[in-house]
């Protein structure tokens, strides 16, 4: 099971996402502040996060900086009601995964949500090869790949598909 944290000091806003989260089986977590939301992560690290742009004390995007120094692979949703076009770009160049705009559709923000989890999830999974990295090259991986499959002649330079 998932856990999301919002951080947004709309406490009608956190309810709304509580009951919505948990009926899509996911575990909501709750912080009114940017700071609160920091010792949230720093005690108990959630899937996902999704922040507001306004918050008393420190901002969504100052929020989300601290964040992404905390886990950078942890992905963040950035939601605001007062949404510019800047903010929106410099969001995104931050490294936020979406920025949605309040009020938003349901379903649409259940797909990104969605999406958010499992490209965290993608992001924190390891990826194992059996190939040093001096020899990850395209035609390196390309010719392993190839002859994984096939074996040598041993009087000849060619190759034949093992069955």
């Amino acid at each position: 099971m998932s856990t999301i944290l919002i951080i947004d000091d709309d406490e009608q806003l956190h309810k709304s996402f509580h009951k919505l989260l948990s009926e899509e089986g996911y575990t909501a977590e709750s912080a009114a502040s940017g700071e609160a939301g920091l010792e949230i992560i720093k005690d108990r690290l959630p899937d996902l996060v999704i922040v507001d742009i306004r918050l008393p004390g420190m901002n969504g995007l100052k929020t989300f900086q601290a964040i992404h120094r905390i886990e950078p692979k942890l992905p963040v949703i950035i939601m605001t009601a007062y949404g510019t076009t800047e903010t929106a770009i410099e969001a995104t160049k931050m490294g936020a995964f979406d920025y949605i705009l309040k009020p938003f559709e349901i379903p649409e923000m259940l797909a990104v949500i969605k999406q958010a989890l499992e490209a965290g999830h993608f992001m924190r999974t390891p990826v194992w090869m059996d190939i040093s990295p001096d020899e990850a090259t395209k035609e390196a991986i390309f010719r392993k790949i190839l002859t994984s499959n096939l074996k040598t002649d041993a009087n000849s330079n060619t190759y034949q598909r093992q069955n």
